[in-house]
């Protein structure tokens, strides 16, 4: 130990660049440390917030607030259990907000019952509470916030501190609000009254958390309750992180490397090699603005619309005539765009559909993405729309890859392809040959 001391001081300047290597390496030790607790603590502030120590939800929601529902029966029940001092229903619904001027915010708007440990009790109907972190983007005391597509207003009251969810602004309502903004944004999710997502359990003085967790399961059927230290950590950002709201790890593809090829030739030499082929029935391509702000909206394909007609025009059919459709789902509200860019359904009907359980190998109708589309198989950019192609034809000659249709054998698919954001929309119908 002496001796090396003594060559450090002796020559200093040899032992400059692994210092300075090691100087670096802590430094970025500690800005990763700093950047992972942030993301941690804006991810779980509104879960941390509570006062009281257990939450239950329901049993299919897979300990996801956004997907559990509690009906009102079910909270009686968890009321009489004997080790459960209090009960207080909760829920929230991640929405954009449109602020004076028409900036917009990301938020995630609480419905709720009893005050806890950052947040007083519920304010009058039509008025929030906000995050302060909302006040770092311009959000203002006294504002009209217009919430959602339907742009519910509501005014905020006050200020509260640390109460973020999945790194999006916390706005804190009473029940009836929250339902209310739900129901005219979400209407598939609307909510009856005393039905919440999850309910807030404040154990007997004395009772261990999670023995009154493991008392509520016990004795009530098709929930699942967990400590609030639990519910921190089943928190969906710790398997899928959000990305950019609202579109999380899950809903974006990834690019990866890949290749395809296609044989094009002549109709006449195709039948006279015989074997297996299908017809390039009709194209279509059209081109939309580089610049989003001069798109004349941002929640429909318009370019890839007239694509498409091209392409259904040159080849003589309709959206109805569409047996199978592979589409260009980079991110999942590509492929709900593209679905309803291709007619397969109406505008801003796409997601109600793929919920209803449409668009699946057992669908009657229409067949989308049975490949499992970009999401499944990577996006290797230059690649991607040959791929579609190949995989259309695999389907209509009777060799899919991937699952199949159940219920019909496909005749007619369509390929729609996306490039820059949209600008470049292709779309191919592909026939097969009798």
């Amino acid at each position: 130990m002496k001796l090396a001391w003594r060559e450090l001081v002796r020559r200093p300047s040899r032992f400059l660049t692994a210092g300075g290597a090691l100087t670096l390496i802590v430094i970025l030790l500690l800005l990763l440390g700093g950047l992972l607790d942030g993301l941690y603590l804006s991810a779980t502030a509104a879960i941390r917030a509570q006062s009281a120590s257990v939450i239950v939800y329901s049993a299919d929601s897979r300990d996801s607030l956004i997907r559990s529902r509690i009906e009102s029966a079910t909270r009686a029940r968890v009321e009489a259990v004997d080790v459960v001092e209090s009960v207080s229903g909760f829920g929230v619904v991640l929405l954009g907000a449109q602020m004076p001027g028409g900036k917009l915010v990301d938020t995630a708007l609480f419905g709720y019952e009893a005050a806890n440990s950052k947040v007083p009790a519920p304010p009058p109907s039509g008025r929030v509470y906000a995050d302060h972190a909302l006040e770092d983007d311009g959000v203002q005391l006294g504002d009209v916030l217009l919430i959602g597509p339907a742009r519910t207003p509501v005014t905020v009251e006050g200020w509260v501190e640390d109460t973020s969810y999945l790194y999006q602004g916390g706005l804190w309502a009473e029940a009836d609000t929250w339902r209310q903004v739900l129901a005219e944004n979400r209407p598939d999710q609307v909510l009856g009254a005393g039905t919440f997502q999850a309910l807030l359990v404040t154990p007997h003085l004395g009772v261990p958390d999670r023995d009154v967790a493991d008392a509520i399961d016990a004795a009530v059927p098709g929930v699942s309750a967990l400590t609030t230290h639990e519910a921190i950590l089943s928190l969906p950002p710790e398997k899928n992180p959000m990305i950019a709201a609202p579109l999380r790890l899950h809903d974006c593809s990834l690019v990866t490397d890949g290749a395809a090829a296609l044989v094009v030739m002549r109709r006449e030499d195709a039948e006279a090699r015989g074997g297996r082929s299908v017809e390039i029935a009709g194209l279509g391509q059209a081109n939309e603005r580089i610049a989003l702000s001069k798109r004349s909206n941002m929640h429909e394909l318009l370019a890839g619309k007239e694509a498409v007609r091209r392409a259904y025009l040159e080849a003589g059919v309709s959206a109805g005539d569409v047996d199978l459709a592979e589409v260009h789902d980079c991110f999942t509200i590509n492929q709900l765009l593209s679905t309803e860019a291709l007619g397969l359904s109406a505008d801003g009907r796409a997601g109600h559909d793929y919920l209803a359980g449409r668009f699946g190998r057992d669908d009657g109708q229409v067949c989308v993405n049975l490949s499992g589309g970009l999401k499944a198989k990577g996006h290797p950019v230059g690649a991607t729309g040959v791929s579609m192609h190949a995989l259309l034809y695999k389907q209509l000659v009777g060799e899919p890859i991937g699952a199949a249709p159940e219920r019909f054998d496909p005749e007619i698919g369509v390929a729609f392809n996306v490039g820059g954001s949209a600008v470049t929309n292709c779309a191919t119908v592909l026939r097969r040959r009798r």
